[in-house]
């Protein structure tokens, strides 16, 4: 029991999970996105790894995109990592004036090493 607005998660990277996940959230959180990025052999070296994020709001999304990062290396040639922004309603204020909020989620790059 939280009253966490918002919501992003990382390394959800099989569709079946996010759904589960997506249902599980769903009474709580009616806003969530999934499975963003793009998913192709020339971009991610393993057809079905997005970028793994999601992003789950108590408030209604109005737009979202997502950038796909440029430069990736060792493991996560296999992802489509980025990041996702989304822009979300957050009500009116008392002069009736429109809250808009913007969220960002991202996976930066692991590096692997060898050890120090």
């Amino acid at each position: 029991k939280t009253n966490i607005d918002f919501l992003c998660l990382q390394e959800v990277w099989c569709i079946e999970t996010a759904q589960k996940l997506k249902n599980l959230l769903h009474p709580k959180y009616k806003y969530i996105i999934y499975d963003s990025g793009k998913n192709t052999f020339q971009l991610n070296k393993y057809i079905g790894f997005d970028s793994g994020l999601m992003f789950a709001s108590k408030y209604p999304i109005l737009n979202a995109d997502f950038k796909q990062y440029n430069t990736r290396a060792g493991t996560c040639i296999l992802t489509g990592k980025g990041l996702l922004m989304a822009k979300v309603y957050l009500g009116k204020t008392e002069q009736n004036i429109n809250k808009i909020g913007f969220i960002s989620n991202t996976h930066l790059q692991a590096y692997q090493s060898i050890g120090l």
